[in-house]
């Protein structure tokens, strides 16, 4: 038949897998969860006689992952494995 070919398997050709490993920077962004209740955010905001920008909560989730990952290495640098709320 013409214009079909089929593939004739080649023992002697090896498979090559190429596998994609992310970055660290890219790990720590994956990793951020949400650790900021929107809802609770926007009482609180409310409560302040303030509206809130819809991108607030993701702003403040990355401002809290600074904080505990600051304090992180202050309570590592002292020897320590728990945080405590003098690291802040």
């Amino acid at each position: 038949m013409r214009g079909t070919t089929s593939p004739i398997p080649c023992a002697d050709v090896p498979t090559v897998r190429i596998q994609y490993f992310p970055t660290n920077k890219e790990i720590a962004v994956a990793d951020k969860e949400n650790v900021v209740v929107a809802s609770k955010l926007k009482a609180a905001v409310k409560g302040l006689e303030l509206r809130m920008d819809g991108t607030l909560p993701d702003a403040i989730n990355d401002k809290v992952h600074a904080m505990l990952a600051d304090a992180a290495t202050r309570a590592k640098a002292n020897n320590r494995g728990t945080l405590r709320p003098h690291d802040l």
